[in-house]
């Protein structure tokens, strides 16, 4: 939790926040228009974890699916809220009067980014849960580790930077 004691000021979104936003909430309905409309097809039990090399290493009910669809929803919440609270967000950065609109500017523009890698993380598991349910696919394959790998460079990015401007 930040401690400051003074009023933070107000960040008006920037553009690449803004298209973040716009490519993560196309991402989740997406995903949940696929999810619900794929569900009467899918067998009773389907992919629900995938192991290191994208293969899948356990399986459950297909109604477990709208769990995954729950979390997915429930991460863009709260990444999409955390904005308007930025003393809620816990970060190892020093903001003082001076440092506070870049600081706060990189933070909220990697908590977008770190949204939108998310939102289409979920969505290609999804779509290989789906696919590898009917039989389509053999796995979500090792492309995860691509977004597993933006996920580490966006954290470290925001770290590094905001470290940087204090």
């Amino acid at each position: 939790m930040l401690n400051v004691d003074f009023e933070l000021p107000q960040i008006p979104r920037s553009k690449m926040e803004i298209i973040c936003e716009v490519l993560s909430i196309v991402g989740l309905i997406l995903a949940l228009v696929m999810i619900f409309s794929q569900y009467a097809v899918l067998p009773d039990v389907i992919p629900s974890h995938f192991g290191p090399n994208g293969v899948p290493d356990d399986w459950s009910s297909k109604s477990d699916i709208f769990f995954f669809a729950g979390v997915m929803v429930l991460i863009y919440i709260i990444v999409t809220i955390s904005r308007f609270f930025p003393k809620m967000i816990n970060i190892n950065v020093t903001i003082t009067k001076k440092n506070a609109v870049p600081v706060l500017s990189i933070i909220f523009a990697g908590l977008s980014l770190t949204k939108l890698i998310c939102i289409w993380m979920f969505f290609y598991i999804a779509y290989g849960m789906i696919e590898t349910a009917k039989g389509n696919a053999n796995g979500i394959g090792i492309l995860i580790w691509v977004f597993v790998a933006a996920l580490l460079v966006t954290v470290l990015g925001i770290h590094i930077t905001s470290k940087k401007v204090t």
